[in-house]
Order: C-alpha cells, then structure tokens, then sequence
C-alpha cells in the first residue's frame, strides 16, 4: 500500500499498477509447502468459515506486466487473477486430484495460528530467519474473501488468462 501510494503522489498520473492475487507457479515457494503437506496426507484448514479465493499462475502474471508495460493506459488500478473465485476446499480437491493423494483434513482455530503465527514472527527475528507462517501470513490466511474483478483488466488491456486452477495447478506440480 505504501509503495502505492508514492507511486501515486510522485508519478503524476503516469502509471499502471497491479495487484496479483494469489501468486503460484514453478519455483514458487509458499504453495509449494501447500503441496507438500497435501502430498504427506494432510489437509489444513483455517477457522470456520470457508476462504474465497482467487489466484494467478505465474505465466498469466508475467503477460498481464507485459500487457500493462505496452499499454498506454496510465493511471490505472488492476487487480489480477485468473477471473475465477475458488472456495478453499476446491483448491484443496484440485491439487488432491492432481497429486493422486488422499489426506485427513483438520481444521484450526483462527487464534490458534494467530498464536503460532506470532511466535514464529518473534523467533524470526531472534535468530534472524523469516518463518512460512508469520503475521503477514497470518493476515493473509485470516481473510475470508480475495474476491478481485478483473473486468478492467480485461477491457482496457485486453487480458486474457491462459491458466485456470486446475491447469496451472498440473503444471506447478508436474
């Protein structure tokens, strides 16, 4: 938001920004650690109520700058995702389905991992190693609706996402 916002204050209207959702591809890391407790039969869920998703393979990001680099749209907000809403239970069955693995699921407290979550944060910065799970991480994973329009970004810059869930999944993985 800061860099936004100077971006905004010092640019005089010529610029584009984008904000990508949930960002996940090749050599990606925090999905990756996803994948990697779904593949050892673990399904971790957050709080009570399901999670509204959306995500961006990284391919799709990469044209999505090229398209607003090329542009002459200036002074413009997009938010970038695919255009799908997922609930978290169907990211789960995806990436299940294309790892060929069953799993238990569990569910945790919100304050649970808020606990955890800051702990790891105020050993983090003991030992001088920034943990997966932290309180950046935690306001991610808290939120219940990532629901973004990609409408704009569609027409004004004619963005056309290549990979949904479930494709950009199966690449990831494979």
């Amino acid at each position: 938001l800061k860099s936004e916002e100077y971006i905004q204050k010092n640019f005089n209207g010529k610029y584009i920004i984008l904000r990508p959702t949930g960002v996940y591809g090749t050599r990606e890391t925090d999905y990756f650690v996803y994948f990697q407790t779904l593949n050892n039969h673990i399904d971790a869920f957050l709080g009570s109520v399901p999670q509204r998703l959306t995500f961006i393979y990284s391919k799709d990001l990469v044209d999505a700058c090229i398209l607003a680099a090329e542009s002459e749209k200036t002074n413009k907000i997009y938010f970038v995702s695919d255009g799908n809403l997922y609930l978290d239970k169907d990211f789960s069955k995806i990436t299940k389905d294309v790892l060929k693995k069953w799993t238990i699921t569990m569910r945790f407290p919100l304050f649970i991992v808020k606990g955890i979550a800051y702990f790891l944060d105020f050993l983090g910065n003991v030992i001088g190693k920034q943990f997966t799970l932290n309180k950046d991480k935690y306001n991610i994973l808290a939120a219940r609706n990532w629901d973004c329009d990609i409408t704009d970004l569609k027409n004004d810059l004619n963005f056309q996402p290549k990979y949904d869930l479930e494709k950009g999944v199966k690449e990831a993985i494979a």
